[in-house]
């Protein structure tokens, strides 16, 4: 099997890794609403877990965007010895430093919560010290299962280590239903800690077999010393996104009562689909970049970029259509239930449409980013994001004064559009074999087929959404969306081959493990 083709089915194994991921979290929701509801120890939870992923999430974020090219420079660069020591070296310093703000936490734990909900009651914000002074060391354990994560991914293990996720939604559903009677709300903030204590032993199980920690610390390795200047960069790059959304959020309390939540559940629904089908092939390709990246080899790094922009626009193009033409059902499927009633559905519909739009620059954008930390260029990415940061400011102000909520979807979806193009463009500049003309043409033969599909679609919905097994009811609505996805799915596949496209029949040979002859 060809490495395309090696590329092609991790990604997928992944996708299905991630998909399980996706199920798992959904469950763990709903045992915890089941049996907490939504009291104030309920509360005191929320708020104890989410200050160290608030807090710690970019630096979870960078720590992996920094190590594989890293390791990748010492392991292919130079020896495996080398890449061992750097490894071995920087986990001693992280959890040098994170066992020093783990302290800091215990320490000042209540203030630190007093920082992030002052609004809550005496019982309840002391109930809530309580819960994260036992959660807070749980930092170190996801820092480190970064850093096997990491390592893992550049010897092309991707599923295993995807495990981890899993083993902690378990541990926690586990322990909320057998303990919940005996220790209330502690049953679910011990499940969380095993299941991530788990999580950790299970990544240094299968991390052994690439790479065993030795003892070594030392603040004057060079290799240190590049990843720190990588990690300021990679922070305000990485945590664009999250200033995005904190600014869409501000903007839209001023709007009608409603935006924030709206804005809100159409992000959440386009995530999971990112997770899904961008996420999978971004993991694999950043390790194969930064392996290409540490033998100078420029012409592998443009045929990797080249393949992820051709599954993007293979499977997007395709997606976005046909999330407008069942919007609603797509939307009623997940959300309505209860006070989610069809007023609500119709007012999430537009934004998750434009969501869906800005899905496909978003994996642009993340794709062409991966290539310069492969070249361990943080700053080109950091300067992306900042320009992003500041269309997506005045478009929000103009669009939202006239199209409300909407108009800060659109917003984000215009402002990463930008970003997306212009850096591809310096990427084009970087490596001088980079070439899109297959990637144009692959876009004009893939919009055409998606075209062709949502005329298709549109004649045969209102009629076939008219017959009384589909008209109503959840189940109903499930099988005539899947039933409108297959069909989609097949006038799209038999267009794209009419139209002879090489990508679609390229990728469909990866797929059964056999090279282009």
């Amino acid at each position: 099997m060809g490495k395309n083709g090696a590329m092609a089915k991790s990604a997928m194994l992944l996708t299905v890794v991630n998909a399980v991921s996706i199920v798992f979290s959904f469950v763990m929701e709903a045992v915890f609403a089941a049996f907490y509801g939504t009291t104030a120890e309920a509360d005191a939870y929320t708020v104890a877990v989410s200050l160290p992923v608030t807090i710690f999430a970019v630096v979870t974020t960078a720590i992996q965007t920094i190590i594989i090219p890293i390791y990748s420079k010492h392991k292919f660069g130079e020896s495996i010895e080398s890449a061992d020591r750097f490894i071995s070296n920087f986990i001693t310093v992280i959890a040098a430093f994170t066992g020093i703000i783990i302290i800091l936490f215990e320490i000042f734990a209540n203030e630190v919560v007093f920082a992030f909900s002052p609004g809550l009651n005496k019982s309840t914000h002391a109930l809530a010290v309580e819960l994260t002074r036992i959660i807070v060391p749980t930092i170190l354990f996801s820092q480190i299962i970064t850093v096997n994560t990491g390592v893992m991914n550049v010897n092309k293990s991707f599923a295993l280590p995807a495990l981890t996720s899993n083993i902690q939604n378990v541990v926690f559903i586990i322990s909320v239903i057998v303990l919940h009677s005996k220790f209330g709300i502690f049953a679910a903030i011990y499940g969380n800690f095993a299941g991530i204590f788990l999580s950790l032993l299970y990544s240094i199980a299968i991390r052994r077999k690439y790479y065993k920690y030795k003892f070594k610390f030392s603040l004057k390795d060079p290799s240190l010393i590049s990843a720190g200047k990588m990690m300021g960069p990679v922070f305000l790059g990485i945590g664009a996104a999250e200033i995005n959304k904190l600014i869409d959020r501000m903007i839209a309390s001023f709007l009608s009562t409603g935006s924030i939540a709206s804005l809100n559940y159409a992000s959440k629904l386009t995530s999971a689909i990112s997770t899904l089908l961008i996420s999978g092939v971004s993991t694999v390709i950043y390790p194969q970049m930064a392996r290409q990246a540490a033998r100078d080899d420029k012409e592998g790094m443009s045929e990797t970029l080249n393949l992820a922009i051709s599954f993007f626009i293979l499977i997007l193009f395709p997606l976005i259509i046909g999330g407008y033409v069942l919007r609603n059902e797509i939307i009623s499927i997940v959300f309505m239930r209860g006070a989610f009633d069809e007023k609500s559905v119709s007012s999430i519909a537009p934004l998750f449409v434009c969501y869906m739009v800005c899905l496909f620059f978003t994996a642009l954008r993340q794709a062409s980013s991966r290539l310069f930390y492969s070249l361990e260029d943080s700053k080109t990415p950091m300067y992306n994001s900042l320009i992003g940061i500041g269309i997506n400011i005045v478009l929000n102000i103009i669009l939202a004064k006239f199209l409300g909520a909407l108009g800060l979807a659109l917003a984000t979806t215009i402002s990463t559009a930008v970003i997306a193009f212009l850096i591809l463009k310096t990427a084009k500049k970087r490596l001088d074999g980079l070439n899109y003309k297959k990637s144009f043409v692959l876009s004009v033969k893939s919009g055409i087929s998606s075209v062709l599909m949502l005329l298709i679609l549109s004649l045969i919905k209102i009629p076939l959404s008219k017959i009384g097994f589909f008209s109503s009811g959840f189940k109903g609505t499930l099988i005539y969306t899947l039933l409108m996805v297959l069909i989609g799915a097949a006038v799209y596949l038999a267009s794209l081959v009419v139209l002879k496209t090489n990508e679609m029949k390229l990728l469909l040979n990866m797929i059964r493990g056999r090279k282009k002859k």
